[in-house]
């Protein structure tokens, strides 16, 4: 695979990443202040999963290293996009249903996604430099964004087991908050294979 293909797929991926960037701006709207689009939402994925499957189809197979390397990321892309569909049907759920957040529930979520949101801007910065420090510090937002979720997670249930939150809103809660773990988790992982092209 030649630097021009890298160049391109690269460039492909940073395309992509920016538009979870604004799906996760959206996203964050929607959950807050119950504005945006469901379909607008739910068309940006489906745009996303036509563009993997596009460069799939155009990544040549003479380095056998690289395609497989293309094509992880490119799952990895899948799974992120899945789980952005959960956290859209789980948003989707607690407007429809008006279920109600405790103030501390909303500013930990509303942590979680401002943390996905800046990760998402600092692996595009990285996308273009490559930055080995970068990629250091990205892998270490990842590690503390998956403590928080890991404590706010924790955090929840003792207040589901004390009453002071509502089963339903727990299983939303908890539902948003695992998937973005997975979505961070997922994004590190990209981020570590690009470090290898």
């Amino acid at each position: 695979m030649n630097k021009s293909i890298d160049y391109e797929a690269l460039s492909s991926l940073k395309n992509i990443l920016l538009t979870f960037q604004i799906t996760m701006e959206k996203l964050l709207s929607m959950f807050l202040y119950r504005k945006g689009s469901i379909p607008e939402i739910e068309k940006a994925l489906s745009n996303i999963n036509n563009q993997i499957n596009s460069e799939l189809l155009r990544t040549p197979s003479y380095d056998k290293k690289k395609v497989n390397q293309f094509i992880e990321i490119y799952q990895r892309i899948g799974y992120i996009n899945e789980s952005f569909m959960s956290i859209v049907l789980a948003i989707q759920a607690k407007n429809d249903e008006k279920v109600l957040f405790s103030d501390k529930a909303v500013k930990e979520i509303e942590t979680l996604f401002q943390n996905l949101i800046s990760m998402l801007k600092n692996i595009v910065d990285y996308l273009g430099t490559r930055n080995s420090i970068l990629l250091n510090h990205l892998i270490e937002d990842q590690a503390r964004y998956e403590a928080s979720c890991q404590h706010f997670s924790n955090e929840h249930e003792d207040r589901l087991a004390k009453g002071i939150c509502l089963p339903r809103s727990s299983t939303i809660y908890l539902k948003i908050s695992d998937k973005m773990c997975n979505i961070s988790w997922d994004l590190i992982s990209v981020v570590n294979i690009i470090g290898k092209l």
